[in-house]
């Protein structure tokens, strides 16, 4: 990110597909790292862009999926697999979705989505319509984040089949 910067480059796309990371490993991408991005960033959901990846795609200025793709399920787990009691719980996502929205919000995104895909216990309501409910983690389908609401999608600009495709939607110039 810091030559593309440097360079001068159009764009940086980032073509996801993972199951998730390390949760305050990818704050410092969201936070940092793609905030000093003077390119724009685009992430490419392809096909899939679960937990950190999901967080790290909401921090890029616009979303993309592939037709057969997932993004959310961002709630941090420990790392060794233990159980948290609900206290920890609390605090880890608390602070979690804080940094998250932050990155969010900055680009443009709707907080609420990632706070529902972070915590089991928030839901996502938009335009009056439930999108999740109170109790499940928030993951969706190629559909499901290219759906429009009030004239805006829920999150993806589109389904594109690939990068050049991609390419082609933004305008960027070159590859």
């Amino acid at each position: 990110m810091k030559r593309a910067t440097e360079e001068g480059a159009e764009a940086v796309v980032f073509d996801l597909d993972t199951p998730g990371g390390l949760a305050w490993h990818t704050t410092t991408v969201v936070m940092k790292d793609l905030q000093e991005l003077t390119p724009r960033s685009v992430a490419f959901v392809n096909p899939r862009a679960l937990s950190a990846g999901a967080i790290i795609a909401m921090a890029t200025d616009a979303v993309y999926m592939s037709p057969a793709s997932s993004i959310g399920a961002a709630t941090p787990v420990s790392g060794g697999g233990e159980k948290m009691d609900d206290a920890e719980r609390a605090k880890m996502n608390s602070a979690f979705m804080a940094m998250a929205r932050t990155a969010v919000k900055s680009k443009g995104h709707n907080p609420e989505i990632i706070e529902a895909m972070i915590d089991k216990d928030v839901g996502l309501m938009v335009s009056g319509v439930e999108i999740c409910p109170k109790g499940r983690i928030l993951t969706l389908d190629q559909q499901e984040a290219t759906k429009t609401y009030d004239g805006k999608p829920l999150l993806a600009r589109a389904i594109v089949r690939n990068l050049d495709e991609l390419v082609k939607k933004e305008g960027f110039k070159g590859r």
